[in-house]
């Protein structure tokens, strides 16, 4: 962004060299820098669309079963972060939608469908801090069938129900073979077309052990969402202001094509 806000500047002393008697080559010296603008305006936009960021991929689970059916979703997200192309940080996240909150909990609480062979690293679990819950705790990761979703290769069961309910997991897995060369490369659709799930218990926010839950089912992923990286829509757009400033000036200065 600094060399942008550089070129905005050399825009100014141009149009002063041109207010000075300068003024045939100072536009001629415009017109090629409004040309190098642009295209490098082009070339920022490329690289927004053809790097993947980190922490940018997030899946919708917004597919109920149903037993989830009569809820509107969406029902939690799941983030995939590819730190290096063996390894990844997942995070599953309760959402609370039309005030029903959808904590996960019991057997398939966190279910993905990870692209290859991969160890799963140490599970953190966040329960709700209010509402007389127990904390969470992890029990094993059992791979195989989700309720309407198909069979997922990863699927983690916490300690029993609703009580024990999260409201976040996360975990890293890892890989040998340098797969995960993004974020969207590390899972992967199973035949139903699924790669992310939980087991969901909606409850009225917020929730308490004492109310209970008002139902209990699986939901899927909807979709993902690519967020591009925020420094290269700051960049873009800087970029933009300055192609901007030059096209006002060479309009206010008479200068033609």
């Amino acid at each position: 962004m600094k060399e942008v806000w550089m070129v905005v500047a050399s825009c100014s002393e141009l149009v002063a060299s041109a207010r000075a008697g300068q003024g045939y080559q100072a536009m001629r010296n415009l017109r090629r820098l409004q040309k190098s603008l642009l295209a490098g305006v082009v070339a920022i936009g490329v690289l927004s669309v053809s790097v993947p960021a980190h922490a940018t991929l997030t899946e919708s689970i917004s597919v109920p079963n149903s037993a989830l059916s009569g809820f509107t979703g969406p029902y939690a997200t799941v983030s995939i972060t590819a730190v290096n192309p063996n390894t990844a940080t997942i995070v599953f996240t309760s959402l609370t939608t039309n005030g029903i909150t959808f904590l996960m909990a019991d057997g398939g609480s966190a279910d993905l469908n990870v692209n290859g062979a991969y160890t799963l690293g140490p599970v953190t679990l966040a329960g709700p801090a209010t509402g007389g819950f127990t904390a969470p705790s992890f029990v094993s990761n059992t791979p195989g069938q989700v309720d309407g979703f198909g069979n997922f290769n990863l699927s983690l069961n916490l300690f029993d129900g609703y009580s024990n309910a999260a409201n976040s997991i996360s975990f890293t897995i890892t890989n040998a073979t340098g797969l995960w060369t993004s974020d969207a490369a590390v899972l992967t659709a199973n035949a139903q077309g699924a790669n992310a799930a939980i087991h969901g218990f909606a409850c009225t926010a917020p929730c308490t052990v004492a109310e209970g839950a008002l139902a209990t089912g699986f939901a899927a992923n909807g979709g993902a969402t690519n967020v591009p990286e925020p420094a290269s829509i700051a960049l873009l757009g800087t970029a933009l202001i300055g192609l901007a400033f030059v096209g006002r000036v060479a309009r206010t200065n008479g200068l033609r094509s």
